[in-house]
């Protein structure tokens, strides 16, 4: 909400085109689809190409019958699935300003889909994580091997702040980077309550 609403503002500014992506359309829960309304409204004036991606098939049918996606484009299958989020790149081509992850909110689901996503984020483009506390009511359903998306922001934090040379005193750190490196072109990570968002540096940055 907070963090996303002065990036369209500064797409509108600009008068850019922007390529939106959101996984997750809500399927299961009680306010399904509500993020598309909103995404709606705060996209009718301006130039957006919107792809929603969603794994419940039945869900999605109901809604297009519905008239609740129109003028969206649909993405489908799981996001923790290497294979899905290789196709979802091959049908979308790719190359996002926006990506917002509002979906499974597991840690192995959120981290494969950041591994496969960001490199198809756009210079000075923005990568979203919601409710990032989600995880932790269900740490059944986390496969194992995979730490907390929170402690991956962390150890990126600490790289972004000491640099890589430093990471040897923090051990836990230190691991999680050898798995999880510094995704290329991270400018800064910036969090509220239950969601952080990545930008990615632009293009003519010299820093």
């Amino acid at each position: 909400g907070f963090l996303l609403l002065p990036t369209i503002e500064k797409f509108s500014v600009n008068k850019k085109k922007l390529k939106f992506l959101e996984i997750g359309y809500g399927c299961g829960q009680l306010n399904v689809g509500a993020s598309v309304k909103l995404w709606n409204n705060l996209f009718a004036d301006l130039n957006v190409e919107k792809w929603e991606a969603e794994y419940d098939l039945e869900c999605i049918n109901l809604a297009k019958s519905q008239g609740l996606l129109a003028g969206w484009n649909l993405l489908l299958g799981d996001q923790g699935n290497v294979t899905t989020l290789d196709r979802w790149v091959k049908e979308s081509g790719g190359n996002f300003d926006i990506i917002i992850d509002d979906g499974g909110h597991v840690h192995n689901m959120v981290l494969t889909s950041l591994s496969k996503l960001w490199p198809q984020l756009n210079p000075d483009g923005y990568y979203y994580i919601e409710d990032l506390e989600v995880a932790f009511w269900f740490p059944e359903q986390v496969k194992a091997g995979f730490p907390p998306v929170t402690k991956v922001l962390q150890a990126w934090i600490e790289v972004m702040h000491v640099g890589d040379v430093q990471m040897s005193n923090s051990p836990h750190h230190k691991a999680i980077i050898s798995h999880y490196p510094l995704p290329e072109g991270l400018d800064f990570i910036l969090c509220q309550k239950h969601a952080c968002v990545l930008h990615k540096k632009p293009s003519n940055s010299v820093l």
